[in-house]
């Protein structure tokens, strides 16, 4: 709300009244209103059809922003609401945050300040020159734990691929050279892989609103000063996952128009695979000898199943009949088995506060069987298989080559939804489930209250899961490590790297780490030295990357093509000057703010960044109603908030067990100082 005064003692207030830039040409329910009091009851101050906000009371008129007529500008009426007038005449830019000094308003638009004479009914440009070192807007190293976004680790488990505030980075995991990939301060790379071979790798590229594949060399023999490959022209929509084939040049590619594509990298070619009319891919893998796709599809806006695609064919055949959610494929190493999560465990759980029944875990992993004479893993029968099968790899051992061609993974679709095994584990809430030689590793995540959840994000992502493991040849599920985040498996599936918050950890796939190595980087203890990483920022080329890709997020994603009549095109052409007058994080969040409003829609947010950090002080609150006493020269407790006496958060401290405070007493002192003093 907003309020301002009249010389005669009237009143005017803004309800509803925000940055109408943000949200321009609103017409719904809170939308600005104006309300006037002089001498008589509240009333509106003028009807108008658009959004009202911020009113000034100068002389005999009141002032305000208003967009009816389109854009927002200012404008004035009289008190009674009469004789609407008309003041500023912007075509480009909303006027924003107007202020008086009793005679005059100054106000913004674009980047500029204006003075507006209501004597001269004239409003001008102020030029002003700010000698400021623009201090915000200086190269300086920050901080890569805190930044840490992609991992992925070399196909033989040795080095690590990273990205780190939009910066590509490549090392071996405790020591050696920290070779950084492109040029991160005009670009942001993300989602690295490792192509077979481990001679290349593949990052996306986000520069100057276009995205492509970039290859770097990543060999011992590499130029690491060679430009790297750019697979310019390729169609290939906003990526989400990645993946690369263990046998050729060739990635799967998920994104935002719900396809499943495949990238050739040796001639330089994109394919659509398959294509959802209902929802995004959710997790791509592929066979060990490279020849298939397992991927998560949703058939139904509320069902995803598995879908099996034959790579040089492109024919595609149906897994599972979800009952609600199958996804997260990966394939068995040894070609046998695919494993995936699914939601279909129906054990109804009674509310404790309601009578009602809910199913907080549900899912369960689970696998189908490639071929129809494979039994079941998890009973005799299929141990005594998977013993036979390694009796035959010990009897040929020194006749095989050392360097052998992938084993052919055979499938047979025929009757595989019905050949679906549940893992013999309790329902949980599981994840990101893997095979590794004779062993699964998945996550499992606690059920959780909303009450302490951070909707904005935090410096550092929760680990709060546990890294679980099934045993084929124990038959036993046992956890390895307690509070982690994520993990993800070399190609070859013998090494695993785990996210912990902000650190990361690699140890030998499905071993139980020791915990007396300490907590230092090195080998022993498997923590990862991220110090090493260097991140370097250029501020003002961050920012025009983060601007160009926030326009182009809203033509990809926005919930109309045709953004809702709007030329997006021309609004970024109007808006992308004014990055050359942004000194700040801040200024960068506003002026985004500002170029989506013209989009005239909610839940189009700006939120986050690296702001620079300000002093906080919190204050404390007492939760009670205060009066002064005259006669006791002191501070009588008239009421004391009561809320839910057994929360500490949710009452008045004064009513906690023990203060022994009551209505009628006197507040004296605190903190050992006396109260009337520092009130006075």
């Amino acid at each position: 709300m907003s309020i301002s005064y009249g010389p005669q003692g009237g009143t005017v207030i803004g309800r509803n009244t925000t940055d109408i830039a943000r949200w321009k040409r609103y017409r719904g329910g809170t939308a600005g209103e104006l309300w006037v009091e002089a001498g008589q009851e509240w009333r509106r101050l003028i009807t108008l059809g658009g959004n009202r906000a911020l009113p000034l009371w100068l002389g005999e008129r009141i002032y305000f922003i208003s967009d009816h007529e389109g854009i927002g500008n200012l404008y004035s009426c009289t008190p009674q609401g009469e004789d609407l007038k008309r003041h500023t005449h912007h075509r480009d830019f909303y006027v924003r945050f107007p202020a008086a000094d009793g005679k005059r308003v100054v106000y913004q638009a674009g980047a500029d300040l204006y003075l507006f004479d209501p004597q001269s009914d004239h409003s001008e440009r102020i030029p002003i020159t700010l000698g400021s070192p623009k201090a915000q807007q200086k190269r300086r190293f920050v901080d890569s734990p805190k930044y840490l976004s992609d991992v992925a680790l070399s196909p033989s488990g040795k080095s690590l691929a990273l990205t780190s505030r939009g910066q590509a980075f490549s090392l071996r995991s405790w020591e050696g050279p920290v070779v950084r990939h492109g040029d991160g301060e005009t670009a942001r790379y993300r989602q690295p892989v490792w192509l077979h071979g481990e001679e290349q790798l593949l990052v996306v590229r986000d520069r100057d609103g276009e995205v492509t594949l970039e290859l770097h060399p990543t060999g011992r023999n590499a130029d690491l000063l060679a430009q790297p490959e750019q697979l310019s022209g390729l169609d290939l929509g906003r990526p989400l996952e990645v993946a690369s084939s263990p046998q050729r040049a060739e990635v799967a590619l998920t994104n935002h128009r719900n396809e499943l594509l495949l990238v050739d990298l040796g001639e330089r070619t994109v394919r659509q695979l398959d294509r959802s009319q209902h929802g995004r891919v959710q997790g791509v893998a592929w066979s060990p000898d490279g020849r298939y796709l397992a991927y998560g599809f949703q058939a139904t806006p509320s069902t995803c199943g598995l879908k099996l695609c034959e790579v040089a064919s492109g024919e595609t055949w149906n897994l599972t009949e979800p009952v609600l959610w199958d996804h997260a494929p990966s394939f068995d190493p040894e070609g046998n088995y695919l494993y995936f999560v699914s939601y279909r465990t129906f054990d109804p759980v009674y509310d404790n506060l309601h009578f009602d029944l809910g199913f907080p875990k549900g899912r369960k992993p689970c696998l189908l069987t490639l071929r129809a004479d494979l039994p079941s893993p998890f009973n005799a029968a299929g141990q005594a298989q998977r013993d036979d099968r390694e009796s035959d790899k010990e009897a040929d051992d020194g006749k095989v080559d050392k360097h052998p061609e992938a084993q052919t993974t055979h499938i047979e679709v025929e009757g595989i939804a019905n050949r679906i095994v549940a893992f013999p584990v309790p329902e949980g809430r599981y994840s990101d489930v893997h095979g590794v030689k004779d062993k699964v590793l998945y996550l499992s995540h606690p059920v959780e209250g909303a009450l302490e959840q951070n909707w904005f994000g935090a410096d550092e992502p929760p680990a709060k899961a546990k890294l679980e493991c099934y045993d084929f040849g124990g038959r036993k599920n046992e956890t390895l490590v307690e509070g982690i985040t994520s993990f993800v498996l070399s190609q070859d599936g013998s090494t695993l790297c785990y996210r912990a918050g902000n650190r990361l950890r690699v140890l030998k796939a499905g071993d139980k780490p020791s915990e007396d190595k300490g907590e230092e980087p090195g080998r022993e203890s498997g923590w990862i030295d991220l110090e090493r990483v260097k991140v370097s920022v250029n501020p003002a080329a961050e920012w025009r990357q983060m601007f160009r890709d926030a326009w182009r997020l809203q033509l990809e994603h926005f919930w109309t093509e045709d953004m809702s009549g709007i030329d997006w095109t021309e609004v970024y052409r109007r808006y992308e000057p004014l990055l050359e007058r942004v000194a700040s994080r801040g200024e960068l969040s506003d002026l985004v703010w500002e170029m989506q409003g013209e989009l005239g829609t909610s839940h189009a947010y700006e939120l986050g960044g690296d702001y620079r950090e300000s002093p906080q002080y919190p204050q404390g609150f007492l939760g009670a109603d205060l009066r002064f006493d005259p006669e006791a020269d002191a501070y009588e407790i008239t009421h004391i908030v009561q809320g839910d006496l057994w929360d500490e958060k949710a009452s008045s401290p004064l009513a906690q067990t023990g203060v022994n405070v009551r209505v009628g007493d006197k507040l004296l002192a605190g903190l050992r100082q006396v109260i009337l003093d520092n009130l006075r």
